[in-house]
């Protein structure tokens, strides 16, 4: 009798190990499939974040160009209206440049007419 309830446990505790390995391997694989899911949802939210990363680059390169236009345009009119300005006094430069040519002709022809004498 002992032998028979003996051999009754071990077929219990074999069958029980079935049992407990069989839910052991379920829930493995629905870990997995768990698992196989969060790496489809990180892949997937990690694009999103890369694809929102280069629209902000795009972004900052236009408002970056415009930004360079602006100043362009800024220095291009600041320019101009220096280069106005710079003509007049450029002008004026010139101007005063040959009235000191003459006085110095005029001085050397004077000096050149008494150093005759």
């Amino acid at each position: 009798m002992k032998s028979k309830l003996m051999i009754a446990l071990f077929v219990l505790v074999g069958l029980m190990n079935q049992a407990v390995a069989y839910d052991d391997d379920k829930k493995r694989e629905e870990l997995l499939k768990e698992k196989a899911e969060l790496l489809k949802e990180r892949e997937k939210l990690q694009k999103e974040r890369e694809k929102g990363l280069r629209e902000l680059e795009r972004e900052d390169q236009k408002a970056f160009k415009e930004y360079q236009r602006e100043q362009g345009k800024g220095d291009a009119e600041s320019e101009r209206e220096w280069d106005k300005q710079n003509k007049y006094t450029l002008k004026e430069e010139q101007e005063v440049e040959k009235k000191a040519q003459k006085k110095q002709m005029e001085a050397d022809t004077k000096r050149d007419g008494y150093s005759k004498y």
